[in-house]
């Protein structure tokens, strides 16, 4: 798989449309409402997801992930999902704390690879 530069705002989008989506389509209003940011916040995003390929956008601001931004978005959130677990135990941080930790981390040091093992904590 091609590497994908992605600041964290671009992964929050990511994770916020497959929170929101309904077979399979997100609308623009829901993802807004998911992340508490403002309609327009969300065009200008969305516009810079497909020019990445990760999105499409239909008419009425429907937005479809495609195969690749599936990918990527499930590939970031593994990595996010076990940073946070990772932080957590290793940390004693609060979960809210951990998440945020997480999401700088994919969004500022995505090339590191995350392998935890029970040793190393």
């Amino acid at each position: 798989m091609r590497r994908m530069e992605l600041s964290t705002q671009q992964i929050k989008y990511l994770f916020a449309i497959i929170a929101v989506s309904k077979n399979g389509e997100a609308k623009s209003v829901d993802i807004a409402q998911n992340l508490g940011v403002k309609k327009s916040s969300v065009s200008s995003m969305l516009a810079s997801l497909e020019k990445k390929g990760l999105i499409t956008k239909a008419y009425y601001s429907k937005v479809r992930l495609t195969d690749f931004g599936l990918r990527i978005a499930n590939e970031k959130y593994k990595k996010f999902h076990n940073l946070t677990v990772h932080f957590c135990n290793s940390l004693s941080l609060s979960e809210a704390d951990a998440k945020r930790l997480a999401y700088l981390v994919i969004g500022n040091a995505d090339d590191i690879d995350f392998t935890f093992t029970r040793s190393a904590v």
